[in-house]
């Protein structure tokens, strides 16, 4: 019960996080597009070297490993509570990140 209550937390969650993603997105066209502010963008890509210093390259690269492992964990624990079976680990995805 305690696990189909934070799975819900997180459709919740998931929800109003799409919500705030899309006001992001269209803020961002605008500032791009009509004001033609970079400035005032709300969010940045992040560019190794650019505006990532190339001294904490590791340390975010870290970061991005783990919250991957810790999302795919997430996954399973959420497949296996459902009685479905979990074959393999979702691994390869953080060799995808550099196009997301």
């Amino acid at each position: 019960k305690v696990l189909n209550f934070w799975f819900f937390l997180g459709v919740i969650f998931g929800f109003f996080a799409s919500i705030t993603s899309l006001f992001l997105l269209i803020l961002n066209l605008y500032h791009f597009f009509v004001s033609q502010n970079i400035e005032d963008l709300a969010l940045a890509p992040i560019i190794p070297g650019f505006n990532l210093p190339s001294n904490q390259i590791i340390h975010f690269l870290i970061v991005v490993i783990l919250s991957s492992i810790f999302h795919e964990m997430g996954h399973a624990l959420a497949a296996t509570s459902e009685n479905q079976k979990v074959e393999n680990f979702g691994v390869f995805v953080i060799f995808i990140y550099g196009g997301a």
